[in-house]
């Protein structure tokens, strides 16, 4: 399947403004943080405050759709004992920078396992012909996991060059200076690799979970917004064909919750990128030629095998269309 990547911003602003037509601009709602909800048999009212702990609105509606994160307030509600997310002793570094092209201009670099990785790849066009806004990503693993991570998890807090650097001097990649491109990002940002078990369900009555409130996964395999997108367009499905709101939300997590389960699983044994994993176990010390490591048909089955769980089979991409 072929892969299309985009800066984050542009796909928010794709959304937005698709909304605004949609919808219109007085249904977008900002500054709003949900802080309690309470369901009765004609529908949830849900109570949203500012930063400060000031009510701003309360708003009325068939349902709750909790789409806030992996700290979702709405899964707590629903699982006060849950506790804090699982962090798996890794860290993430992120950042994107204009640089020059590498190889055909629309290469993504995957390097390394689990225990160290590099990514790279081109999100957008750059300064120049030549040149394309270029995503980096470092994971190294830090901590066995038995620990809370050192910071909580989140996107907002910046990285340390000093903390960074000696993992990326392990990196030796021909198509791209990993060094040199990380240097020359001016602000980059590190998230401990977190993610939570999966529920038993999702729906109960009128409320329902979405994206990483539902499932939130280690990002691997690009699947953190591609998951919340597949939820968001099965939901809308049930929500439109349902004869009542509740059967609706039923019949969408007995359709997602399952296959994003498998992911999350998945996920915490490298996903698609298991691939590098088997490699490093059978040849540590390098190998000549990757068929006498690992055979053609038995990497393809490790790629196929989770695009078909998460969704991303060209036979499930025709089925849908």
């Amino acid at each position: 399947m072929p892969q299309f990547s985009i800066h984050r911003g542009r796909l928010q602003a794709v959304i937005y403004q698709a909304v605004r037509a949609r919808l219109g601009e007085s249904r977008i709602h900002t500054g709003h943080r949900l802080g309690h909800f309470r369901e009765d048999e004609g529908g949830v009212s849900a109570y949203f405050f500012d930063r400060h702990g000031s009510h701003r609105t309360t708003a009325r509606g068939d349902v709750l759709v909790g789409a806030d994160g992996i700290h979702s307030l709405v899964r707590e509600t629903l699982y006060p004992s849950e506790g804090p997310a699982r962090w798996n002793g890794a860290m993430l570094w992120r950042g994107a920078v204009d640089w020059a092209s590498f190889l055909t201009g629309r290469s993504m670099v995957i390097a390394g396992g689990m225990a160290a990785k590099l990514v790279v790849y081109p999100i957008a066009e750059g300064t120049r012909p030549d040149r394309r806004l270029t995503n980096w990503a470092v994971v190294a693993r830090i901590s066995d996991g038995s620990t809370p991570p050192p910071n909580k998890e989140d996107w907002s807090r910046m990285g340390r060059f000093e903390e960074l650097m000696p993992h990326v001097q392990r990196f030796r990649i021909p198509y791209v200076n990993a060094q040199a491109l990380i240097e020359a990002t001016p602000e980059f940002w590190e998230y401990p690799m977190c993610d939570r078990d999966p529920l038993p369900r999702w729906s109960h009555g009128r409320v329902t979970l979405l994206g990483d409130a539902a499932h939130p996964m280690y990002p691997v395999g690009s699947n953190g917004a591609s998951q919340a997108i597949l939820d968001a367009r099965c939901l809308a499905d049930r929500l439109r064909s349902a004869e009542h709101v509740v059967h609706a939300l039923w019949m969408y997590e007995q359709e997602r919750l399952p296959m994003t389960a498998q992911i999350v699983r998945m996920n915490r044994k490298g996903g698609p990128e298991g691939v590098i994993d088997a490699v490093e176990a059978r040849a540590p010390d390098g190998f000549t030629s990757i068929d006498d490591v690992l055979s053609f048909e038995e990497r393809q089955a490790i790629v196929r095998g989770y695009a078909s769980t998460a969704g991303f089979a060209r036979e499930q991409v025709n089925k849908a269309a």
